[in-house]
């Protein structure tokens, strides 16, 4: 009767192992899932969240930002009056900026996905892929723009989540991204 208990007890000992890993297993599983619905959802909102426009102003900021254009670090080359003129990019964060604030409607959104990614509830992979070149792009633009006010940087102080995202480099700039333009 001893043998028999012993083996029961091994037997019911090995079925909770496997149970319990199986749990595991299931619950990593469902995680992943939800990231990548996350994910999905997020990138959808960032396109809803745009006006018809935005991505065709920020590939004209782009060149104007570009080295080919004349545009000094930190500026944009405008063409006003048939005269080239160097405009700070924190007028693009201001009022009658040349973009109609597209810039700065995507970067309050990659504040939003910044704090998903650093909360670990998205694939950062999958949403770089999609949108990577503007957000490396933007946040650029913003590491070259002074703080008014005094405290820490612009960047820091008006996206915090997108400064720390790249501070804490969980973005591999080696990713696969898809390329809405070129510098031509």
């Amino acid at each position: 009767m001893n043998v028999l208990a012993e083996v029961r007890n091994w037997i019911a000992l090995v079925l909770a192992v496997i149970g319990g890993c199986t749990a595991i297993w299931t619950y990593l599983s469902n995680q992943k899932q939800r990231r990548l619905e996350n994910s999905f959802r997020l990138i959808v909102m960032f396109k809803e969240s745009l006006r018809k426009e935005d991505i065709e102003a920020w590939k004209n900021i782009f060149h104007a930002t570009s080295e080919p254009s004349g545009a000094k670090k930190g500026y944009l080359v405008e063409v006003i009056d048939g005269k080239r003129v160097q405009r700070p990019l924190s007028d693009l964060f201001s009022e009658g900026s040349p973009d109609n604030g597209a810039v700065e409607r995507m970067a309050e959104f990659f504040d939003l996905i910044s704090s998903e990614a650093l909360n670990e509830t998205i694939e950062m992979r999958l949403v770089y892929f999609q949108l990577g070149q503007l957000m490396d792009n933007i946040h650029s633009w913003l590491t070259s723009i002074d703080n008014p006010y005094g405290k820490g940087t612009f960047l820091e102080e008006c996206y915090p989540h997108f400064d720390r995202l790249y501070k804490k480099m969980l973005i591999n700039r080696k990713w696969a991204r898809r390329t809405y333009t070129h510098i031509g």
